[in-house]
């Protein structure tokens, strides 16, 4: 049943499909091509300033500084409850967790 409304589907849209799939093929094709003709031409200096940024998750630039921030309990919105994982990671800490708070780890901030 499911199997031959799509064979109607693919029918009745047939143009559809044919176009789009042309269209894909094409991008794909060019895109293929541009990587291969530049391929020789890789930019290391930005290559690492985005390693540095997936790494840490913040781009790094002449006008702002990353800096460390440690661990700490925030305040939950109300209504909102702390999840299973993080109760067993602060108990792991050893730690307690205080009421209607969720435990932040240390993570990078950048600052301008």
């Amino acid at each position: 049943m499911k199997n031959t409304k799509l064979r109607l589907w693919m029918r009745k849209h047939k143009k559809l499909i044919i176009i789009v799939s042309t269209v894909f093929a094409v991008s794909l094709t060019a895109a293929v091509y541009y990587l291969l003709k530049n391929r020789s031409t890789i930019d290391f200096q930005n290559l690492t300033k985005a390693i540095e940024t997936i790494e840490t998750g913040v781009e790094k630039t002449s006008d702002n500084k990353v800096i460390d921030i440690n661990s700490y309990f925030r305040n939950l919105p109300k209504g909102w409850k702390v999840s299973p994982e993080k109760i067993k990671e602060v108990q792991e800490l050893g730690l307690i967790m205080p009421a209607g708070k969720t435990y932040v780890n240390a993570h990078k901030r950048c600052v301008a």
